[in-house]
């Protein structure tokens, strides 16, 4: 990459009047990018917001009389007193006699042999069409899915698709970004009348009288790390109860992430504006630079200084702009980012990558709220105001709200010469001003020749030589921003721009051999065995078997990249 030394910035600095001189402060929005909060895990979990469901209801009557579930629920309430935020929550009759997920003041260690009072027999039925897991995932306002949230259920709901419930999860909490699930089978002693769904009546359990291994399940939701350190910390107080894993208990976790590889800022590729256009010989990404006349001149990191007023290092790209160059790019401004896609785990499977904008449609509530944990891109234009008009940054702000991050410039006498502030543009898609397109480059594919090409341009017009590309050894999206140099939209000479990049990655992991076990299978044995669990599992875990396109896949997102982008010298 190209550096600038600060009296190539000058140029540009004064190519627009109506600008003060560099450096800018910062808007708001970019200060989470440049200088991120660190958290600490080891004292931080402690005061996560955790909210532990327990079925009550009365086929969970009988695991109360064996040692191996009540142990469980004690080790649950070890940890539960180790996180100062956590609400329990069972389900109880309401005034209307409809039964609802209410908060438990109680003990659940104690309560469970509490049959009369602590299951919900006699105390209310469910509304129609709904039952504990129901309430849960398919409301949209029971549970929060920012939270650690734990649930104990059979897995044994009448009218619940087990697929398509493990879809709801996925759509409701873990396709937001950095979020995983646990899923904990225990084989509970049982000691009573095991109820399960009649799977051919509507509302109907059948009940059978039973003692031995049944299993039950804990299923754990909610941010990686964070969740990470709670399973751990319950797989070591069940061991404190004696509980032997992969015996007693069984543990399956899902990363977030799925595979996807997250993309170091140094490993986004520039199409790095040369002076000469002799010698384009390209061996590999290092040494590659590829002239497209842009009237560009790139500002280093290490110049940053000139540009932004900060006192923290920047993990950004910024350019300055030449408007009186002449080129194949006349008349427009143009960058070209390649930014590796890739997986971790080796495997030959498709990643998908999405970029989101603030104008996309949302079909339901669900999905809108899991849109509204996605980073958008985000495109700010710094605007000047004259102090004589407004009198004080605060002012102007409150004059107008998408004015954000205002301040005053002052000369040597201490008086106010200039308002400047971010002015944050929400519509990005400006045809003939600002415009952001993507495209995948396959692995193989001469990336010089595909980006002369985008112009209408024949290569060999331009340059002489065989190597006329770069075979990428990995596919690439490349992200192309125009600016155009006769705006109708543009008031400034001077642009912030964040782009960030999710990625979405099949994945392919090992069945656990205790799942296939525990399914019913086609045994019609739903006492000592759980209908649909395999079903459910692959759907929740996006496992697949390779080749085998039958199989369900949840697919999630984890953000690989987050470009910013600092433009200045626009013509306005």
């Amino acid at each position: 990459m190209l550096a600038a030394v600060a009296a190539g910035l000058a140029f540009c600095m004064t190519a627009c009047s109506a600008q003060s001189n560099a450096p800018y402060q910062l808007p708001d929005w970019a200060m989470s990018i440049v200088e991120p909060e660190l958290e600490d895990m080891d004292t931080a979990y402690a005061t996560d917001k955790v909210d532990v469901y327990y079925d009550n209801t009365q086929s969970m009557y009988g695991f109360a009389a064996g040692g191996t579930m009540v142990r469980a629920v004690a080790a649950l309430r070890d940890v539960v007193n180790q996180y100062s935020n956590t609400t329990t929550y069972t389900l109880n009759g309401t005034a209307g006699g409809t039964l609802q997920w209410t908060p438990f003041e109680g003990d659940l260690h104690s309560s469970m042999v509490d049959y009369e009072g602590f299951y919900t027999v006699g105390k209310g039925s469910f509304a129609s069409g709904t039952g504990p897991l129901q309430m849960l995932y398919y409301q949209d306002s029971t549970m929060d899915p920012s939270a650690i949230n734990v649930v104990i259920t059979d897995l044994a709901e009448q009218n619940v698709d087990s697929s398509e419930l493990a879809s709801r999860i996925n759509e409701s909490i873990l396709s937001q970004d950095g979020y995983s699930a646990a899923l904990i089978g225990i084989l509970g002693d049982f000691n009573g009348t095991k109820y399960v769904s009649d799977l051919d009546a509507v509302n109907q359990m059948n009940g059978t009288q039973v003692t031995g291994k049944v299993p039950i399940y804990i299923l754990i939701t909610g941010r990686e790390a964070a969740l990470d350190t709670y399973v751990n910390n319950l797989v070591a107080a069940f061991q404190n109860y004696e509980l032997v894993q992969d015996t007693d208990f069984y543990v399956a976790r899902y990363h977030a992430g799925n595979s996807a590889r997250v993309v170091a800022h140094d490993e986004i590729l520039t199409v790095d504006p040369a002076q000469e256009q002799d010698g384009m010989q390209k061996k590999d990404w290092q040494t590659a630079v590829i002239n497209q006349n842009l009237g560009l001149e790139e500002i280093d990191a290490s110049h940053l200084d000139t540009l932004i007023a900060t006192d923290h290092y920047l993990n950004m790209f910024a350019y300055a702009c030449n408007n009186d160059a002449n080129g194949i790019n006349t008349g427009r401004t143009t960058l070209n980012y390649f930014v590796p896609i890739g997986r971790t785990d080796g495997l030959d499977l498709p990643v998908d990558v999405k970029i989101y904008s603030e104008n996309e449609d949302v079909t339901s509530s669900q999905l809108q709220a899991v849109y509204d944990t996605k980073d958008k891109i985000t495109y700010s234009e710094l605007v000047s105001e004259d102090p004589e008009e407004i009198a004080t940054p605060e002012d102007w702000m409150t004059e107008d709200p998408e004015v954000t991050g205002a301040y005053a410039v002052n000369n040597e006498d201490g008086e106010c010469t200039e308002l400047l502030g971010w002015k944050n543009v929400r519509q990005i898609s400006y045809d003939k001003d600002l415009k952001i397109t993507q495209e995948i480059i396959q692995k193989g594919t001469p990336v010089y020749d595909m980006v002369m090409e985008a112009d209408g341009r024949d290569v060999g017009d331009y340059y002489t030589g065989t190597d006329m590309g770069l075979a990428a050894d990995t596919n690439l999206l490349h992200i192309t921003i125009e600016f155009s140099r006769e705006p109708e939209e543009r008031e400034s000479d001077t642009a912030l721009l964040r782009i960030p990049v999710y990625a979405m990655a099949q994945s392919v992991e090992n069945l656990p051999d205790w799942i296939t076990a525990w399914d019913s299978a086609g045994t019609q044995d739903y006492i000592y065995h759980t209908f649909g669990l395999e079903n459910f599992f692959r759907t929740l875990f996006g496992l697949n078997v390779q080749g085998d396109a039958d199989y369900n896949r949840a697919v999630r997102e984890v953000k690989i990249a987050d470009i910013l982008t600092c433009i200045t010298g626009l013509p306005e």
